[in-house]
């Protein structure tokens, strides 16, 4: 078999599933996907939207705002504190359950793949990626707010350079971090060896990496407003009439009956759109993963073949000689 023969070949048999499973998973796969998000990842972040529209209407609370400020500012902590709490918890389940459906579209058929096998599979890893995700924030987050505290001990150009420093050191670690969780449930790598596995696999790529987290956001925020394009309009009009009403001299309990039926649906509609929206990120994330791991794969296949017709010649040189 020829040198560029070998490589076909065993791309074709290493990588070939795997790039096929993803491109066959887009084209024919939308509807059982889309449910098992829905049954799985949509409860939670269900929760997290209650809790979000809930605050969104103490937002507009003015009279506790003026009366009563600090009642005010523990109220919105006990609504989006814990929203924040469980998002994380949402933020880690979506792209678990993107990837265990993948990875078990690739091992069976797709006649026998469940929701329920897909939540076995999901909560085994659910604790792994909860702490990469943990993790990931901390070492995101801690990074920024200490460079960003350096320049703020500098004045206001300092604040200004160091805030963009934090900001390229934030990219930087993003390009290659987000790729954690592809990496714990396709190779069942343990949180911290995901940070290295991922750190190795993106070298030489962070570049396109980041483009592509950025791209799909843009898509995934366009795709999320038109399904809380009506919840925004509803809120901001009952924060109109709330504004007239307590300038008048007014009182406003809260949202009618009406508009927190409204609210709720409102909610429901919102966590469809996020199951979609952002399952186009983890996706793409896929796509990029496999691509890497063949990019870095393939270089080392080549080194070994080529390792292999050097010996193979020199054995046939000696064999000449001899």
């Amino acid at each position: 078999m020829a040198f560029r023969e070998k490589i076909e070949f065993y791309q074709k048999r290493q990588f070939g599933e795997k790039l096929n499973m993803v491109i066959v998973f887009l084209r024919q796969n939308a509807g059982p996907f889309v449910k098992t998000q829905v049954f799985i990842t949509g409860p939670v972040l269900l929760l997290v939207n209650f809790l979000m529209v809930s605050g969104q209407q103490e937002i507009f609370d003015f009279q506790q705002m003026t009366n009563d400020p600090e009642a005010f500012i523990a109220s919105m902590l006990d609504s989006y504190g814990i929203a924040f709490l469980i998002s994380i918890v949402s933020t880690s389940l979506l792209p678990t359950v993107t990837y265990s459906f993948m990875k078990s579209y690739q091992n069976e058929p797709l006649g026998e793949i469940s929701i329920a096998s897909i939540s076995r599979a999901a909560l085994q890893k659910i604790p792994s990626v909860l702490l990469y995700t943990i993790i990931m924030m901390v070492i995101i987050m801690g990074s920024f707010v200490f460079i960003a505290s350096i320049g703020a001990a500098m004045g206001i150009l300092g604040a200004v350079f160091f805030m963009f420093i934090g900001f390229l050191v934030f990219c930087y670690l993003i390009s290659f971090l987000i790729l954690g969780a592809s990496v714990i449930v396709f190779e069942d790598k343990n949180p911290f060896a995901a940070i290295n596995r991922a750190y190795k696999l993106s070298k030489g790529k962070k570049l396109s990496t980041f483009g592509l987290i950025v791209v799909t956001i843009i898509i995934a925020m366009l795709i999320n407003s038109v399904f809380n394009l009506p919840q925004i309009v509803a809120m901001g009009v009952w924060a109109f009439n709330t504004a007239n009403e307590v300038a008048s001299g007014g009182t406003v309990d809260g949202p009618p009956m009406y508009g927190q039926i409204v609210n709720v649906l409102f909610a429901v509609l919102s966590t469809f759109g996020t199951l979609i929206a952002y399952s186009v990120i983890y996706l793409a994330l896929a796509f990029q993963y496999f691509n890497l791991v063949e990019r870095q794969e393939s270089k080392g296949l080549l080194s070994e073949i080529e390792s292999l017709e050097t010996e193979g010649d020199s054995s046939e040189d000696e064999g000449e000689d001899y």
